[in-house]
């Protein structure tokens, strides 16, 4: 029966725009609207007990002969409440039931004004106004919920009310502080109402800002390294470094544009999104930095987070890459073939552009690394000598004749196999001759 009643409770306040559906989003919401305000809670509830005590010089004027029952009632219990309750709001264990502490002693100030007003002298004559002091207190300085406002103001008022009718039932008297009390119980309501809405809208707009600044941010770094952009962030304004030893892969659709006749767009956008999706989970999963997508062409460099075993990434993540497009090929059933060309050397890399700002790289690696490409045989990975260096022990590779690379020349390549199942030691590479096994022809 009370889950019913909390739970209809719960909808009535989501209908009017006074709690999130979910749980959880409105403890976040209780964290930034009540909890994160704990300080001037403090604060405030230590003021309000220093004032409800002094206050005691009011029931002397109102009463001088039987003022002390309330002097006794502020100074013992009222105003150490207050300071229980911000010694309570201190502690790690109580911190989150702020609004409980909060209700219930502004609740005990209601009760304790009402007793108070009992023992004077036609008390419940002034009465009304302690208890609007108490009402505004609550609703303008203390950080509440509208629905723990409510409930403590609506309980406060009825006990003020109905002990006023009972123990002091001048009619004038009680229209007057019902008319009061009820005025205030309005306002109250009111400005908790519209206070909390309001914050309500800022929490969604902070959250719609945070979300849209993350989504900002995750396409800056699928544009730059996430060190490029922290630089740029800290007020960088040329970027622009040398790198002595850097990883350098190059891989092209080989074919594609022919095929891309015979596809409608959709269908080429989606296997090209698809395989360059799995090519930057790929990447990442190496540690090799994605560079560029030129139409059909792939390019990532290890190496300049000052990885020593960038090499061997680029050359895994290579052949990722070439079981990636035969895997999809087979999938779809439709021919795509990769060549792929990596080389170890130096380069230099920075940002240029302001508008749109574009990493790059530049430097005879970077050339070298797409004649590799460009060169190879269909459906396999070529490697120049550098790379061959430093992945002899660890892969299998396969000398091919001199190729004559673009504005190079002559140049001795080899094809990367695989990787084999324990590094070699080293002087024990496992090398073939394309002189004794012929290579796949381009």
């Amino acid at each position: 029966m009370l889950d019913r009643l909390r739970d209809s409770f719960q909808r009535l306040l989501a209908t009017n725009g006074l709690r999130y559906a979910d749980d959880a989003e409105e403890a976040r919401f209780e964290d930034f609207y009540v909890h994160a305000h704990v300080a001037k809670t403090r604060a405030f509830m230590l003021m309000g007990g220093a004032l409800v005590y002094i206050f005691f010089n009011w029931d002397r004027i109102i009463d001088p002969v039987g003022w002390t029952y309330g002097h006794a009632m502020r100074g013992f219990v009222l105003a150490p409440a207050a300071v229980l309750a911000a010694i309570l709001m201190s502690t790690r264990r109580w911190r989150p039931h702020e609004e409980t502490i909060n209700a219930l002693t502004m609740l005990a100030a209601y009760v304790g004004l009402t007793l108070i007003y009992m023992h004077l002298h036609e008390g419940f004559r002034h009465g009304g106004v302690g208890i609007v002091l108490v009402m505004m207190f609550e609703a303008l300085l203390l950080r509440m919920r509208f629905a723990w406002f409510a409930a403590s103001a609506l309980a406060g008022s009825a006990f003020f009310l109905a002990v006023h009718a009972i123990h002091f039932g001048h009619l004038d008297i009680l229209l007057m502080n019902t008319l009061v009390v009820a005025s205030s119980l309005l306002f109250g309501l009111f400005a908790t109402w519209s206070r909390e809405r309001e914050n309500r809208r800022l929490f969604d707009l902070m959250h719609q800002l945070e979300a849209a600044k993350v989504r900002v941010e995750d396409l800056v770094y699928s544009m730059l390294p996430k060190e490029i952009v922290s630089r740029i962030q800290g007020g960088e304004t040329t970027i622009a470094d040398s790198h002595a030893e850097v990883s350098i892969v190059f891989a092209d659709l080989q074919g594609f544009t022919s095929l891309m006749r015979k596809l409608s767009a959709k269908q080429v956008v989606e296997i090209l999104n698809t395989l360059f999706t799995r090519f930057d989970a790929m990447a990442e999963q190496h540690g090799i930095e994605k560079i560029k997508t030129i139409g059909d062409a792939y390019m990532a460099v290890g190496g300049m987070r000052q990885d020593d075993s960038h090499a061997e990434q680029a050359a895994r993540l290579a052949l990722a890459m070439r079981d990636a497009v035969t895997d999809l090929s087979r999938e779809l059933g439709i021919p795509i073939h990769l060549r792929i060309g990596l080389h170890v050397g130096p380069f230099i890399a920075g940002v240029i552009g302001l508008r749109k700002p574009v990493f790059d790289c530049w430097g005879d690696s970077v050339n070298i690394a797409s004649r590799l490409e460009s060169t190879a045989p269909v459906g396999t990975i070529q490697i120049s000598e550098p790379a061959y260096w430093r992945l002899q022990n660890r892969f299998e590779v396969r000398a091919l004749q001199h190729v004559d690379l673009k504005g190079i020349g002559p140049t001795q390549t080899y094809l990367l196999l695989g990787a084999l199942e324990r590094a070699n030691a080293p002087g024990e590479a496992r090398t073939s001759s394309a002189l004794a096994e012929a290579a796949p022809s381009a």
